[in-house]
């Protein structure tokens, strides 16, 4: 699914993804829900950010990869639901400003400025964010140590 991302690396998640390789599968998808309801206030953040747009908000998810080389948690909006997203979060060559035709008009283009959404909402709430992931892997690393 393509779409506007905002990651940030945490060392949490990649003593957690090191954990899960040799554990049974069931960790994994414990792992997985603690780390999505971890990241839920991120994600409503967003979503509340995202409100001036009558599309944007339901394209926000939230996701969790544990792949070994690039562990992660993504929040994402999907292009196919909110086309616009992309530029509205601001990434786009010229940065802060976009063009686009009036009404469709393509001889009438105006410039406007983006309204970042994702990005504002994980750097509003890293530091909490943090604090859970790093609870989230505290407690699965210490539940698969003792069902060994």
């Amino acid at each position: 699914m393509s779409g506007a991302t905002v990651e940030y690396k945490f060392d949490a998640l990649k003593r957690l993804t090191a954990a899960l390789q040799d554990a049974p599968r069931e960790f994994r998808k414990l792992s997985r829900r603690a780390l999505t309801e971890a990241g839920r206030d991120t994600e409503q953040r967003a979503i509340s950010n995202a409100s001036f747009s009558s599309r944007i908000p339901s394209s926000i998810s939230l996701q969790v990869s544990f792949r070994s080389s690039r562990p992660r948690i993504i929040l994402r909006a999907s292009l196919a639901k909110a086309p616009h997203a992309r530029v509205m979060e601001g990434i786009t060559a010229q940065g802060g400003m976009f063009e686009h035709p009036v009404f469709g008009n393509k001889r009438e283009w105006v410039k406007q400025k983006a309204r970042p959404y994702m990005a504002p909402a994980v750097r509003d709430t890293r530091i909490e964010l943090n604090d859970k992931i790093e609870k989230v892997a505290d407690d699965m690393i210490a539940k698969i140590a003792s069902s060994t």
